[in-house]
């Protein structure tokens, strides 16, 4: 993927921001000067960043798991306080746990939460009380592991 002139994409952003023109900005003969201003300040990586294809690349995105993603990282609390549930459940999405959990796979639920067996005999006693109940409230089948 190519990028336009970063110079044309500074000119494009600074036009959104002012509410001037890309000529009325060139016209003033100072916009190369700011331009070179803020590559020396931040480098070329981040002027690229922050002038990408004559937009802001930091805006606000439109879709609502970026906007979430850029929130957490901004505020990685949020992730035990506001996100929980949501970012359970993107964990457990993410790595396929419904399957596992659909077979009552508590080996294999473990080992992908934990990477190993820590904490299998407890959730294995867990599996066994809830399918027990299950099975008395004839709401499944109820496999003992």
């Amino acid at each position: 993927m190519s990028h336009s002139d970063p110079f044309e994409d500074f000119l494009s952003v600074s036009a959104a921001l002012t509410g001037f023109s890309v000529a009325q900005l060139q016209g003033t003969g100072m916009a190369r000067g700011y331009f070179d201003e803020l590559v020396a300040i931040v480098g070329d990586e981040l002027t690229l960043a922050l002038t990408r294809e004559g937009r802001l690349a930091l805006r606000w995105p439109d879709d609502v798991e970026e906007q979430l993603r850029l929130r957490v990282m901004d505020d990685p609390d949020l992730v035990a306080s506001e996100y929980a549930v949501q970012s359970a459940v993107f964990f457990w999405d993410r790595n396929g746990l419904n399957a596992l959990a659909d077979r009552d796979d508590v080996v294999g639920v473990t080992r992908r939460i934990n990477g190993g067996d820590n904490g299998l005999a407890h959730r294995r006693e867990l599996l066994n009380k809830a399918n027990g109940l299950l099975a008395m409230l004839d709401l499944g089948a109820g496999v003992t592991v």
